[in-house]
């Protein structure tokens, strides 16, 4: 077929009575064949596939006719991708680290027995919030278990930096996934602990821009990231990290995530980082969400994000696609530490209404920032919201409870729908966590008394006069 290999050498069957195999030109030829039906079968070659999902065919021959029988095959690559970030508090004994770790199924096969295992170093750092993870004191382990072909997923935890951490320490922390189809992958995470520095504090923004409002499949678009320290101080080690949605790749990076390393950023001063993207062919139309993120070693997170909408030709009805949105809220703008938030994720179906465009099998899944948990205590949920026409919503709300040792700051939570026809979108919505402030008595104002107060006394001393003034003259009177 098409964009398929020519292999030489595959067995061809027919009727299980004759077989043959194909040239240095992938083809194959039974001759001198009487009119009749005929089973042909391929053999499908060792760690190759049969991209027709039908190594079996039953077909009609003709006598003195030529008939063609085509089978495509693709080599089984089992590929997977392992990207690890880190949110940083103040970088000091005593701070704490969050890390997350993004893994995806970039292969053609379903990979097995997918495990993921992080060697943190306990002489620096003390894990508060394993995750998901199982912890022995030394590494912690996440049983993924089953990946098939484009399947993403992602698992955090957060430590905190010992006190007798030195001050110029690299605390270098790697993860590695392995699975039965594929070599072990490793990927590594980097935070230093500074020297002092001079009094002041950096204070940085980021703007993100992307140069169209929407694209087709296949296009190339162009980001633009402006990061400005608008603080006191210098910004040491400034971070950018960009996390495209599914099927978008960095035209140069060929990957759907890369990390700028931009170094110091004086006071007053910015930098820009450009990059082009590809929107993959296979990807759905809807609006996409891109999210940038920025950091420095005397710096915490700030993000920014620019929507993308995808379009493509309108099709016949019976050929419509549904397009999903997502749309998540959180009921709170901030909380204290230990408090529970409400989120409200609502997924819809706006294709074509006249096409019945319907979105088949609707899933949509959370996985918690690190420090969050559901109310049962995990960290990662799946809900079926069943078939959705196009026009139609569907809502779901749920629970999370913040961890009473959570670092305050800003918690984004990444929420995303998908179908069995159509790729993954999703929606972002932080929630600020603030560490809770007792107030001490407060004194009451000291005033003077008002203009009634004073009438009300005037008014009261007349009386007692007059009253004075009554008895004398009745006393006078009972004597004379």
């Amino acid at each position: 077929n098409t964009g398929e290999p020519v292999i030489e050498g595959v067995e061809i069957k027919l009727d299980n009575s004759m077989s043959t195999t194909t040239d240095a030109n992938g083809a194959y030829l039974f001759e001198n064949l009487p009119t009749g039906l005929y089973e042909v079968m391929e053999v499908v070659p060792i760690n190759w596939f049969n991209t027709t999902q039908n190594p079996v065919v039953n077909v009609e021959v003709i006598a003195n006719q030529t008939t063609i029988v085509d089978f495509g095959n693709q080599e089984e690559v089992p590929t997977i991708t392992l990207i690890k970030n880190i949110t940083k508090s103040e970088l000091m004994p005593g701070g704490y680290i969050n890390y997350t770790l993004n893994y995806e199924n970039t292969g053609n096969v379903t990979l097995t027995n997918v495990v993921i295992i992080d060697d943190y170093p306990q002489i620096y750092v003390t894990v508060t919030n394993p995750g998901t993870a199982t912890d022995d004191g030394d590494m912690l382990t996440w049983k993924i278990g089953t990946l098939t072909p484009g399947q993403t997923g992602s698992v955090s935890y957060a430590v905190s930096i010992n006190e007798n951490t030195p001050e110029n320490t690299e605390i270098i922390n790697i993860a590695t996934i392995t699975s039965d189809q594929t070599n072990p992958l490793t990927a590594t995470a980097t935070a230093l602990i500074p020297l002092p520095k001079e009094e002041g504090d950096p204070i940085l923004t980021i703007e993100k821009n992307v140069n169209v409002e929407w694209a087709n499949p296949g296009d190339t678009v162009t980001y633009s990231v402006t990061i400005t320290n608008t603080g006191d101080e210098t910004a040491y080690n400034v971070e950018l990290t960009d996390l495209l949605p599914t099927g978008f790749r960095f035209a140069e990076y060929f990957t759907n995530q890369y990390t700028w390393n931009l170094g110091d950023l004086a006071a007053g001063k910015n930098t820009t980082v450009t990059y082009n993207v590809t929107v993959g062919e296979d990807v759905k139309p809807g609006t996409y969400e891109n999210l940038a993120v920025a950091s420095a070693d005397n710096h915490g997170n700030v993000t920014d994000k620019v929507d993308l909408e995808i379009r493509a030709p309108k099709v016949l009805a019976e050929e419509a696609d549904p397009i999903l949105t997502i749309d998540k809220t959180v009921a709170q703008e901030f909380i204290n530490q230990g408090d529970s938030v409400e989120y409200t994720v609502i997924v819809t179906n706006i294709g074509d209404e006249d096409a019945e465009a319907v979105a088949i099998n609707v899933n949509v899944q959370d996985v918690m920032p690190a420090g969050f948990t559901f109310e049962d205590g995990e960290v990662t949920k799946v809900w079926t919201l069943g078939d959705i026409r196009s026009g139609e919503s569907k809502e779901i709300k749920y629970t999370a409870i913040s961890d009473v040792t959570l670092i305050p700051g800003q918690y984004d939570n990444l929420a995303i729908a998908w179908a069995d026809n159509h790729d993954k979108v999703s929606d972002t919505v932080g929630v600020d966590v603030r560490k809770p402030v007792v107030l001490g008595a407060e004194a009451l104002p000291t005033t003077g008394g008002s203009f009634l107060t004073y009438l009300y006394f005037f008014i009261a001393g007349l009386v007692i006069l007059f009253a004075a003034y009554i008895f004398k003259l009745t006393i006078t009177k009972e004597r004379s």
